[in-house]
């Protein structure tokens, strides 16, 4: 059945739905997410290239010059509107964005009754020269498309929790990890009780502070998952309990430990085929030796703390994923002297089958040994 009309309300004038609209289902498919297009007139294929003048137009004011626009890049220039359609209330379309750089953040699948903007209008020429991506950052409600600024001017880092009560970012200023209540809009310094740097000591240029990785949510927002130099800590929304998930095993050892999400999400109809972290399930972290350099993949609860069973080699590990509802896991392992095959374990890398041999003919040769 038919879901958009040619005609349907809610189109802003010169805007159209498009073959470059990209429409996808949220993940419970309670509404389609699209962009809209400006209307540009179909290009007259009777008249050749070089029978009609070429005119390059530089303009003081804006943020794209005529070669930028020319480039095989030129389609992250291309002005979109990001905009819906609740599927309760089909034939309508209601447009998010205000301007084509008021970039929408669709949360937990795009399933959440909020987004939320981060609009970069105002500030898009005096960014060339501060090097700062400058926006004002707005929660919006899907339901009618109103919007309450939270932040104006706001220069780093920010994400909404999954649920979209919280808004948390990192202060470039102080490098300390805040968080913002959206219904009060109360402000919390989430990492003062934590006792350690959550900004990237070694890091020596110019223009603030840098985290070492940025957040995850856990389910129903009750907490948030931050990292220091070698740690993940588990921290509530009100900064009042900041819990050492990994208990220091990370700074004692030496090792890096971060979080990844190695759960599989490959459903190309859905908007977002992404989740907020279940408190039940086991995490995925990646680890890094500072001393050997050896890397690899670790495992942890995040209810109760404890050291991570971690598993590491003098190899490079890449493109790992999780089976659904399953402790086997996948994943490509290999270096300069041996290939990046692909190996399967189901006991946190203790045991690793490899499943290929794709360059089988380099044992006939002294390969790297030399």
């Amino acid at each position: 059945s038919e879901i958009i009309p040619q005609d349907c309300p809610g189109l802003p004038d010169g805007w159209i739905i498009s073959k470059d609209s990209s429409p996808r289902f949220s993940n419970n498919s309670s509404r389609l997410v699209l962009k809209l297009n400006k209307y540009l007139p179909a290009k007259d294929t009777t008249i050749m290239d070089f029978e009609s003048a070429q005119l390059d137009v530089w303009r003081w004011d804006s943020k794209i010059i005529p070669p930028m626009s020319k480039s095989s890049s030129a389609s992250s220039y291309r002005d979109e509107l990001s905009a819906i359609v609740n599927l309760d209330k089909p034939s309508a379309v209601l447009t998010l964005s205000q301007n084509p750089s008021d970039g929408i953040s669709f949360l937990n699948g795009a399933d959440c009754d909020v987004a939320f903007s981060f609009d970069s209008h105002k500030y898009d020429i005096s960014s060339m020269w501060l090097g700062d991506n400058i926006n004002d950052i707005s929660v919006v409600n899907l339901k009618d498309g109103s919007r309450k600024l939270l932040k104006e001017a706001f220069a780093g880092y920010a994400k909404a929790s999954d649920g979209g009560r919280y808004l948390v970012w990192f202060g470039l200023d102080d490098g300390a990890w805040h968080c913002m209540d959206v219904a009060t809009k109360s402000e919390v310094n989430l990492t003062a009780q934590a006792g350690t740097n959550f900004y990237d000591e070694e890091d020596d240029h110019s223009g603030g502070y840098q985290p070492y990785a940025y957040p995850k949510w856990t389910a129903d927002d009750q907490y948030v998952l931050l990292q220091d130099r070698y740690d993940i800590w588990r921290i509530t929304p009100d900064g009042k309990n900041a819990v050492n998930l990994t208990k220091g095993a990370g700074r004692s050892a030496g090792i890096q430990y971060r979080y990844t999400d190695i759960r599989l999400h490959n459903n190309p109809y859905l908007y977002s085929n992404s989740s907020p972290l279940p408190l039940k399930d086991k995490i995925y972290l990646t680890a890094f030796d500072e001393k050997t350099r050896k890397n690899g993949f670790a495992t942890l609860g995040a209810v109760v703390p404890a050291v991570p069973v971690t598993f590491t080699d003098t190899v490079s590990f890449t493109q790992a994923v999780q089976a659904k509802n399953s402790r086997t896991i996948a994943f490509l392992k290999g270096n300069f002297r041996n290939p990046m095959d692909l190996y399967l374990s189901s006991d946190d890398g203790k045991t690793q089958t490899r499943l290929t041999s794709i360059n089988p003919q380099q044992s006939d040769y002294v390969w790297g040994n030399v």
